[in-house]
């Protein structure tokens, strides 16, 4: 069976949440349904509010390896690259420019809204998309719990009332094709997103090959880090640069294996 696609939420997650303080918070941390079942994952988004759109195309390979393919207009910049996820410890990007102290960003922003499409798959359609034979119309509405997404340097709470509406139908083979209309309450004010895409489990992923050349691309740890400042440390986490240079996937792999050594 493949990797479920919370793992895409362990590439920065090693404890996301509680079950405790979702109660408390009368959110809905969710469960793992056949929805999480898929290794590839397209998603648009639209933010009504600002207007800000993202494309995000994410593979999950065998062996917990993930590649996300960003196309991006936030505030009238277009931002447009690869990020990858290495065995859950190395973050990799080609033709993104990342803000220092804030590297984890380009990986949390499609983590968590990739979060919140599987759990509104789960909400609307629960029996899983093997049972989506033909199209359906959406209008589900929540006033009891919200819905939390998180990863361990980023969450986000879509509070109640919420509700989404729109269409599921199956698409080619194991593709399932959506476009939902999604609100929730920001602030005491509606926050509406429009999230259209595909969600697939695609047999034929497979493992990301050791041979992709990644000497061009910018290689990240992700992990727990501390940093002086003001005269105090600060302990964080997030992505830190490294300064070697990888010529491919299995050099990078060596790397990871060397750094899980006791000793380091």
């Amino acid at each position: 069976m493949k990797k479920a696609l919370t793992i895409i939420f362990t590439l920065v997650a090693i404890v996301p949440f509680s079950v405790l303080a979702c109660e408390k918070e009368k959110t809905d941390c969710g469960s793992t349904t056949p929805w999480h079942e898929g290794n590839s994952i397209e998603l648009n988004m639209t933010d009504e509010q600002s207007r800000n759109k993202s494309r995000w195309n994410m593979k999950l390979y065998s062996g917990s390896d993930i590649i996300i393919e960003k196309d991006e207009n936030y505030q009238g910049q277009s931002i447009q690259g690869t990020l990858g996820i290495i065995g859950g410890r190395m973050m990799i990007t080609k033709g993104l420019e990342l803000k220092s102290g804030y590297e984890i960003d380009a990986a949390d922003g499609p983590a968590l809204m990739i979060q919140l499409i599987l759990r509104l798959l789960s909400e609307v359609a629960p029996e899983g998309p093997s049972k989506i034979s033909a199209f359906v119309d959406i209008n589900h509405e929540e006033s009891n719990k919200g819905i939390k997404v998180a990863t361990a340097a980023a969450s986000a709470v879509f509070s109640v009332p919420w509700s989404v509406s729109g269409t599921l139908a199956p698409g080619q083979d194991s593709q399932i094709n959506y476009n939902l209309h999604f609100t929730s309450k920001i602030a005491e004010k509606d926050y509406k997103l429009i999230l259209t895409g595909t969600w697939d489990s695609d047999n034929t992923l497979g493992v990301l090959s050791d041979n992709k050349k990644i000497v061009d691309w910018q290689v990240y740890k992700i992990g727990p880090y501390t940093k002086k400042h003001k005269g105090g440390t600060i302990y964080d986490y997030g992505a830190q640069p490294v300064s070697e240079t990888f010529n491919n996937v299995a050099a990078l792999r060596s790397y990871i294996a060397n750094q899980a050594k006791p000793n380091k």
